[in-house]
């Protein structure tokens, strides 16, 4: 049907993946510095990206870099909607405590979803997620498979080797990195 599923690029990771019902957005960065007022986002963001990112089904936190865990972002989207659900994966290191922002508990976020890696999170009949590891850095990086009515759709995020090269065969849509370290 006419936009039951689309794939919106925002800046840097941030992506907006519609499914029927379900918003899953990646990595939001849309504002403000990352690594030490070293990168910025490239992209001007559209005026309604916090009321769209507010109202999410989930957002997905692939790992903890400031480019994909944004400090500057969620503290504005703490004040639009706090009760907003987040999803990450449960790595040795935990994604959700953050690196030199602080953590996602003290900015006050409570719904914070950790999942086992490899592990199906459902989000409604239709639509379900599962986070991978990066096989070269399994404690850090993570990437994402979205699967819609059984299409699926794949994150890379900033993995070097998504999922250890274990691929699923039948991937309608590959979402690859741009830069590898």
């Amino acid at each position: 049907k006419e936009n039951e599923f689309y794939i919106k690029f925002y800046t840097h990771a941030s992506l907006e993946i519609t499914c029927g019902n379900d918003t899953i957005f990646t990595d939001p960065w849309f504002d403000g510095p990352a690594f030490g007022r070293g990168w910025w986002p490239l992209y001007k963001i559209p005026n309604y990206s916090y009321e769209r990112l507010s109202k999410a089904s989930i957002i997905y936190i692939s790992h903890f870099h400031s480019d994909h865990l944004s400090f500057y972002t969620l503290n504005k989207l703490f004040k639009i909607n706090p009760e907003v659900h987040f999803v990450m994966a449960k790595l040795k290191q935990p994604i959700w405590r953050g690196g030199v922002g602080g953590n996602i508990q003290d900015i006050g976020f409570k719904n914070l979803h950790i999942i086992e890696l490899g592990t199906w999170y459902n989000l409604s009949d239709d639509t379900r997620l599962m986070i991978l590891p990066d096989g070269m850095y399994d404690i850090l990086d993570t990437c994402l498979l979205v699967e819609y009515k059984g299409y699926k759709i794949m994150n890379f995020v900033d993995c070097c080797m998504p999922n250890n090269r274990i691929l699923p065969n039948d991937l309608e849509i590959i979402l690859s990195d741009f830069a590898g370290g």
